[in-house]
C-alpha cells in the first residue's frame, strides 16, 4: 500500500488514509497518481459533464495495460508498452443522473499490479 501523505508524519499518514488518498500494488513500488477533473483519487464531488481521469504511472517493469474502471468493470483499457504512462480519458457514457465511481487497475510485463483508490463523481 502506498499512502499520499504532504509530510512524513504520523498526522499526515492518518490524514491521507481517512482521505483515501492511497493505492495498492501486489508488490512492487510502483508509482501511481490518479485524479478526476483534478480531483484526486479518494475523492467525491458533483459534476453535470463527464470527468477527465487522468493518471500516470511509473512502472518497475514494462507497463502493458491501464484499464480505467467504472463501477468495477473495465469501461475502457489502453495498452502500452513504456515503463512511463500518462493517460487521459472521458467516459463518453457518463450520466450525471447516477452515482458513478471511477479507479485504475494496472498490469506490467512482470505480472505484478497497482490499484488506485476510486474517484466518485455525484
Amino acid at each position: 500500500v502506498a499512502v499520499y501523505a504532504k509530510e512524513r508524519t504520523r498526522e499526515s499518514v492518518f490524514h491521507a488514509l481517512y482521505n483515501r488518498r492511497v493505492y495498492a500494488t501486489s508488490g512492487d513500488r510502483i508509482i501511481l497518481d490518479f485524479n478526476a477533473d483534478d480531483h484526486p483519487m479518494g475523492s467525491e464531488f458533483a459534476s453535470k459533464t463527464p470527468p477527465e481521469l487522468h493518471v500516470k504511472v511509473i512502472g518497475t517493469s514494462p507497463i502493458l495495460r491501464v484499464h480505467f474502471r467504472k463501477n468495477s468493470l473495465v469501461a475502457h483499457t489502453v495498452e502500452t508498452s513504456g515503463r512511463e504512462v500518462d493517460l487521459k480519458w472521458t467516459d463518453p457514457e457518463f450520466n450525471p443522473e447516477k452515482e458513478t465511481y471511477y479507479y485504475v487497475q494496472v498490469e506490467q510485463e512482470n505480472g505484478e499490479e497497482a490499484y488506485s483508490s476510486p474517484v466518485w463523481v455525484n
